[in-house]
């Protein structure tokens, strides 16, 4: 979802392209880690509880 949600902004949203912030970062596929990154610095995710991603949410 992450990544659709990139893409339709417009946002590169490359693999691997900067560091997501979550602490749980290696659990989310290395495909979709650029577009968490850039989601996440705009605000449009936060995650959940504990710094933690939102699983199943790429």
């Amino acid at each position: 979802m992450a990544v659709m949600i990139a893409r339709a902004l417009g946002l590169s949203a490359n693999a691997n392209t900067g560091d997501t912030g979550f602490v749980d970062e290696r659990d989310i596929p290395l495909w979709a880690q650029g577009a968490v990154a850039e989601l996440k610095q705009l605000g449009v995710v936060d995650g959940k509880g504990a710094n933690r991603s939102i699983r199943r949410a790429y």
